[in-house]
């Protein structure tokens, strides 16, 4: 009987523990059925096939592959697959971190970190170990760090954004999870993930599981909002023309959801993420909003941004900043608006796009007529020195009220 081929018929037999042992350290694996040697070794072992044939019984063989410096990459990903399908169930998953899989996992990742599939089936791995008890090991283990890692060197493949996001998403059900999230740098690697969702509903459904496990606590909702008025880059400047970031916050994560709902409408984790991101909207964020305004050397004019001529440098430098704070007793009729602003070093310049197909309102025509009771927008200014506000209103008609 040569390891690695069928046994004879003859040799399907009951085997006593003494002859078992020996041809484990021969090479052979077992099934649960104790009539039938299974007829692989280490060296030919599909992982994946070895956890569906032998369960969690497979666990130090799958680890092996991974732990092993000849290995190809190839089926170390196989490996990782098989860890995430072991871990899919309680059983499974205590067996896997017992002996140390955790911390196999995130190894593996970093070795083979240039390797999509394998990045991410590591994600998918370290995202159903660290469902139940098992968030605190796989935070032991750098596990965050590396699903982080694996999204910023894989950020245009969809498989490996909606698995890092889901594994992200699970550890943050605990406090401590979410806190390292948010202190590796966790939203912006879902911010990342969340330009590829419209394409992909797979990467659609993990990013709003994220957001919405984010977004239910307070720190969550800071971090989100002061993420959107970054801009993503941090950094900013408004004075000589130079680069300035605009700042919209929560809001500017609630039109992308907004988006999401209109590029995947049957996908209720988009739905309920836009739920939850509207409540934090209307529960507001501690966050103190400030808008860095862009310079204009000229004045620009009243026309749309997209129809402005090439090389204006007027309404098209300036970012949308979208409105989406709404009063408690306001109705249920809000339509989708925006604002830009831009200075020239002497004016402020301010710009309204209402988005609005009904209930349009135009009275009133004089100066200082009561406009608000028109479809109108308003500004409210308050200069540094002076507590005293300055109002300023536009009624559908261009009526201004001061």
């Amino acid at each position: 009987m040569s390891i690695g081929k069928q046994p004879a018929t003859s040799d399907l037999r009951l085997l006593d523990e003494t002859e078992r042992e020996r041809l484990r350290a021969e090479g052979w694996h077992f099934s649960s059925d104790k009539r039938k040697a299974v007829a692989t070794t280490d060296e030919d072992v599909d992982p994946l096939h070895l956890v569906c044939r032998s369960g969690a019984l497979a666990s130090p063989t799958v680890l092996g592959v991974l732990r092993s410096l000849t290995r190809p990459v190839e089926l170390k990903a196989r490996a990782l697959l098989a860890v995430a399908t072991l871990a899919e169930k309680g059983h499974g998953r205590g067996i896997v971190l017992s002996q140390g899989g955790a911390d196999v996992v995130v190894h593996a990742m970093r070795e083979g970190a240039n390797h999509s599939t394998l990045a991410a089936n590591g994600c998918a791995a370290l995202a159903n170990l660290a469902l139940g008890e098992g968030a605190s090991k796989v935070l032991a283990a750098q596990g965050v760090e590396a699903t982080l890692e694996a999204m910023a060197a894989h950020a245009g493949h969809a498989a490996v954004q909606a698995k890092g996001a889901l594994a992200l998403a699970n550890v943050s059900f605990v406090d401590e999870g979410e806190a390292r999230v948010l202190e590796a740098g966790g939203v912006r690697a879902v911010a990342g993930a969340l330009a590829l969702a419209p394409l992909d509903v797979a990467v659609a459904e993990e990013v709003c599981d994220c957001l919405v496990n984010l977004a239910s606590s307070a720190s969550g909702r800071s971090a989100l909002d002061a993420f959107a008025m970054w801009g993503g880059d941090g950094g900013g400047g408004g004075g000589g023309g130079g680069p300035a970031t605009v700042s919209a916050g929560l809001p500017a994560l609630l039109a992308s959801v907004r988006a999401l709902c209109r590029a995947h409408p049957e996908c209720s984790n988009v739905r309920e993420c836009l739920a939850c991101i509207e409540r934090a909207v209307s529960v507001g964020c501690p966050s103190r909003r400030s808008v860095l305004v862009r310079f204009t050397p000229v004045p620009p004019r009243l026309v749309s941004p997209d129809t402005e001529p090439a090389g204006a440098l007027s309404w098209a430098r300036a970012e949308p900043v979208l409105l989406g704070s709404y009063h408690a007793n306001s109705s249920a009729h809000r339509p989708h608006v925006e604002a830009r602003l831009l200075h020239d070093g002497r004016c402020l310049f301010v710009r309204f796009d209402v988005h609005e197909d009904r209930h349009v309102r135009a009275q009133y025509g004089a100066c200082n007529d009561p406009v608000y009771r028109d479809s109108c927008v308003e500004i409210f200014l308050q200069v540094t020195r002076s507590p005293s506000d300055c109002e300023r209103s536009t009624s559908d008609c261009a009526t201004q009220i001061v």
